[in-house]
């Protein structure tokens, strides 16, 4: 309900009524725009009591109470000058974004690849925990229950697992003089991306060390010499 500072003076009520819609639309529909600039964001505000007989304002200023930019958001709306008034007005902004959902039905401790995902239009009111925009590339997942298709991703419902495991057959790149070569190894360790395993070229037979660059990639050089699309 809003409450305020009630003044007995005649108030163009509809118009000042609009004011203080119009500044907290404004207001958060700014700042939710900030935290999601890809969003499409809608906000619908709480009716001003129409008992309430305000002064009109010169110079009006709002301001959110808490940290929620979506949801149920409430707002101090304060009139500077001439007179000195505040009433406080709930908005309900609602955020759609694209977010990860699995394209079809995913069964517990099943690895995921891009076939299994695809991003969807979501209200984030709808959304439990953090939903993901993206799989981490270099980093396996496995789905730690089952999750039916249409279904919103979050980081808590996927176990990582090793981007290279102790058994794969992976291929290892290395420095020959000013060459760069490649040949097929296999991880004796398992490993997440910019973890040093062993490997065995499978063509030399011979054991080296080598810093995991992604799923089925290793190499001499160090992981973070490469940049994230290598």
């Amino acid at each position: 309900m809003l409450m305020g500072l009630l003044i007995n003076m005649p108030a163009n009520g509809s118009d000042l009524a609009g004011q203080i819609e119009q500044k907290v639309i404004s207001t958060v529909l700014s700042n939710a725009r900030q935290a999601y600039p890809g969003g499409h964001i809608s906000v619908d505000t709480t009716p001003i009591d129409p008992r309430l007989k305000l002064s009109a304002c010169e110079t009006m200023d709002a301001s959110p109470r808490g940290q929620n930019v979506h949801g149920r958001v409430h707002v101090a709306v304060s009139c500077l000058a001439p007179q000195p008034w505040r009433v406080f007005v709930t908005a309900t902004v609602a955020v759609e974004v694209p977010v990860l959902v699995a394209a079809r039905a995913v069964l517990r401790g099943q690895v995921l690849n891009s076939d299994d995902v695809t991003l969807a239009p979501r209200d984030l009111a709808s959304v439990r925990g953090k939903a993901l925009t993206e799989l981490p590339s270099g980093v396996k997942y496995a789905s730690r229950r089952n999750v039916s298709a249409g279904q919103v991703l979050s980081l808590a419902m996927l176990q990582q697992l090793p981007s290279v495991s102790r058994g794969d057959i992976v291929l290892l790149s290395a420095d020959i003089g000013s060459a760069r070569v490649s040949a097929k190894a296999e991880a004796l360790e398992n490993g997440q991306r910019g973890e040093q395993i062993r490997v065995r070229n499978l063509r030399s037979e011979k054991v080296v060390r080598a810093w995991v660059q992604g799923p089925g990639r290793v190499s001499s050089r160090r992981a973070t010499q490469f940049s994230k699309n290598s």
